[in-house]
């Protein structure tokens, strides 16, 4: 009886250290950073991610969810859709950019919301394809070699990339008058240079029409149970936006109207007749565009065909 309660001490004894070790090694591997957090209280909402980017966009994720819930961008591939879904039902509010294949990093996300750190931690920890690492800041995050992924969460914020999640300051700086533009839509963004992706993409739909854009804003808001686009481009002249104008005016001539787009798949056509379902609007060098009535589904293709020709390589 003596030995059999020994050893059992002894076993009582080892597990309290381990789970005391294992205490421990999470206290220290918690990510993120208050002092972080705070120091973007009063930056651009744009802040958390690195300039140079090739799009950039922000999100209200409870409106924007049933576009969320349908789109299929490559920086969600890589991770469990059920995991994804579980996310966004925290998340309040995010902005993302995309960057070139030559960036230290292809995508970064930063949002704002309520998230379980302590269980996720414990999650991380406990899986070993997820390693710690230090950011060239000084805060700490979790890294995957195979999802592609690093993340780092706080109680209020989280922060995702396949490279390092945190950027210094200042951060990367929305243009002057996005704040204007983005006012009570459920996303929003911008391309610096956009000719190249927007032709492309008008291309693909089969439109043979060159839009020498540049910096291009763009974003979508509710509208009775559908969903609207606007997109602003800036044009090299007050000639140039003319002319483009004309162009698309007689364009929309040639166009089928716009379809019913709820329940059935999206055709080529489909989407030039949404884009062109309105004339465009000329004001000074810049030319705006709105769409016609789109579907949560019709939204989110619109949408990632947009994002994906806006962060491919040149062919």
């Amino acid at each position: 009886m003596f030995t059999l309660r020994k050893y059992s001490k002894r076993r009582r004894a080892w597990a309290l250290s381990g789970a005391l070790a294992a205490a421990l090694a999470l206290s220290s591997c918690a990510t993120g950073s208050a002092a972080y957090n705070d120091s973007l209280k009063d930056l651009d909402e744009f802040a958390p991610l690195a300039p140079g980017g090739t799009l950039y966009i922000t999100i209200d994720v409870p409106a924007a969810r049933p576009i969320l819930d349908a789109v299929d961008l490559s920086m969600m591939r890589n991770m469990n859709k059920k995991r994804v879904a579980q996310i966004l039902d925290r998340t309040r509010s995010a902005v993302a950019a995309y960057y070139p294949e030559n960036a230290p990093r292809r995508f970064q996300a930063a949002a704002r919301g309520a998230y379980p750190k302590a269980r996720a931690n414990t999650a991380f920890f406990f899986d070993g394809a997820w390693k710690k690492q230090t950011s060239e800041i000084g805060d700490s995050y979790w890294h995957s070699a195979r999802d592609k992924m690093s993340v780092s969460l706080s109680n209020d914020r989280a922060f995702v990339s396949d490279g390092d999640p945190f950027t210094p300051r200042p951060g990367a700086l929305s243009p002057a008058d996005f704040g204007d533009f983005r006012r009570g839509v459920v996303l929003a963004g911008w391309i610096e240079n956009a000719a190249e992706p927007i032709n492309r993409f008008l291309a693909s739909l089969g439109l043979p029409i060159e839009i020498p854009a540049g910096r291009t804003l763009f974003a979508v808001h509710e509208a009775g149970g559908f969903y609207q686009g606007t997109i602003r481009m800036e044009t090299p002249s007050e000639s140039h936006a003319r002319a483009l104008a004309a162009i698309v005016g007689m364009a929309r001539l040639f166009m089928p109207a716009p379809a019913p787009l709820e329940g059935r798949d999206l055709t080529p056509t489909d989407l030039a007749a949404t884009l062109f379902a309105n004339p465009p609007a000329q004001d000074g060098v810049y030319l705006t565009m709105r769409t016609g009535d789109l579907s949560a589904a019709g939204a989110a293709l619109l949408f990632s065909q947009f994002s994906v020709y806006s962060t491919q390589n040149k062919p």
